[in-house]
């Protein structure tokens, strides 16, 4: 079967659940597309689309999984050269690292303890629209990047990130797994989509805050 997903979701939250499941059901191969944007899942032959944020497609039957924040993160070097930011109001004198196309323009709006909101105009001079890129871009120094955390705890564990401002978060989105109204699911795809509703339901990484 096919499954549709972003590669640093697919890598660090669908991978863990696949391996020992693949292991018990020898006759079932996973074939993974990650694209960075939506696909048509007719027309590409996906049986099953892993979505994060808005579904767009009205065609589309969708499961919901969990929802997943977004959070700041910065190289250790970038703060010793420019400061750790104290509040949403100290990041205007810092440069990011921007992703093009996750939202309109380049306002980033934030969520902070006791439901605080901020909004704060992102500036930089890297930008890319594939946030793999825009986070091997924080981790060299080149400003703050808005990031998974499930993502980057491995960098983080090893010291190449670290977060700012600790307890903001940014654009919680849904995740949802979907597929093409209409079609009857094969029993592999329904086994599959039984696992990932059975693994996010025990995921923290899937939990609202």
């Amino acid at each position: 079967m096919r499954i549709s997903c972003v590669a640093s979701f697919y890598n660090a939250v669908v991978m863990p659940w696949l391996v020992p499941f693949l292991a018990t059901h020898p006759g079932l191969s996973v074939e993974a597309r990650l694209q960075p944007k939506a696909v048509d899942l007719i027309e590409e032959g996906i049986d099953l689309g892993i979505r994060i944020g808005p579904i767009r497609q009205q065609s589309l039957i969708a499961r919901r999984l969990g929802r997943v924040d977004f959070a700041l993160f910065a190289a250790p070097a970038y703060l010793a050269r420019a400061g750790m930011p104290e509040t949403p109001d100290d990041l205007a004198r810092h440069e990011f690292c921007v992703l093009r196309g996750a939202r309109p323009g380049d306002q980033l709006l934030l969520e902070g303890p006791d439901g605080a909101a901020a909004t704060v105009a992102m500036h930089g001079r890297m930008a890319a629209d594939a946030i793999e890129t825009t986070q091997i871009a924080a981790e060299a120094g080149l400003g703050l990047a808005l990031l998974a955390p499930w993502g980057v705890m491995g960098q983080v564990a090893i010291g190449r990130l670290v977060p700012v401002l600790p307890g903001w978060r940014a654009e919680p989105r849904e995740v949802h797994a979907v597929w093409p109204g209409g079609r009857a699911l094969s029993r592999r795809v329904r086994a599959v989509l039984d696992l990932m509703v059975e693994k996010a339901a025990a995921e923290p990484r899937l939990r609202a805050r």
